[in-house]
């Protein structure tokens, strides 16, 4: 019998992280934790990406940009073969902010959960009204 294993997502400091929870009861196909559930307050990017993958996740939802520009972060995340979910050009504050955030990966994680690629990727998550011709941009790191 081959065992399933459910893709996890870690949600980064930069991010509330009441949202795991917030994801955990309609995307119920993958797990998802945050910084404060992980014990990884204040803990620096590069040192975060090798833990991430020893705990087995698959992938980092945040706003860091830098994770990608920076190129010792870029590394770590292609050495640790994480996925970096970026929410890009989110306007607003407040609760304005949250559900545009939340609203964001809501439209996402359905695909997200079912894509198996080999390597790390990032995916640029942008609001609704921004959007071009697809709905999520995808390259490899």
């Amino acid at each position: 019998m081959t065992r399933v294993t459910r893709p996890k997502f870690f949600i980064d400091e930069n991010l509330p992280h009441e949202y795991a929870d917030s994801l955990r009861r309609p995307f119920r196909a993958a797990l998802y934790r945050s910084y404060v559930e992980e014990n990884l307050r204040r803990t620096e990017d590069v040192d975060i990406f090798p833990i991430l993958s020893k705990r087995g996740f698959t992938a980092i939802i945040t706003q860091d940009r830098k994770q990608l520009f920076y190129d010792e972060e870029r590394d770590g995340l292609r050495a640790a073969g994480l996925h970096w979910v970026g929410l890009v050009d989110i306007d607003g504050k407040g609760l304005d902010f949250h559900s545009q955030a939340l609203a964001m990966l809501a439209s996402v994680l359905p695909g997200l959960i079912r894509t198996e690629m080999d390597g790390a990727h990032a995916f640029y998550v942008t609001p609704d009204h921004k959007r071009v011709i697809r709905p999520i941009h995808v390259e490899r790191i």
